[in-house]
């Protein structure tokens, strides 16, 4: 608790921030929309069988829609640093 009350008085003597991680947001998106098809279909079957009611379905349609929006936002979004630069 010492290093708690020490950072809120001397916030100036705290350590620099670390730099930011380099994560591919393109492949952890394609996982997350690859998960939700695999539960669409699961769910699908279930559905075909009358073991769950159909909004089961709607909400994995739900997050493949969501993914390919994030999936969207990440293409429309990269970092200036990452793109093809001029050569000269």
């Amino acid at each position: 608790m010492a290093k708690v009350l020490q950072l809120v008085l001397y916030p100036g003597e705290r350590r620099p921030d670390p730099p930011p991680l380099a994560v591919d947001l393109t492949s952890f998106f394609l996982l997350g929309i690859g998960a939700w098809v695999v539960a669409l279909i699961v769910t699908l079957i279930r559905w075909r069988a009358g073991d769950i009611p159909a909004t089961s379905a709607w909400t994995c349609i739900a997050g493949i829609v969501l993914g390919l929006a994030a999936l969207t936002w990440v293409r429309l979004n990269r970092p200036v640093a990452r793109r093809a630069e001029p050569t000269s």
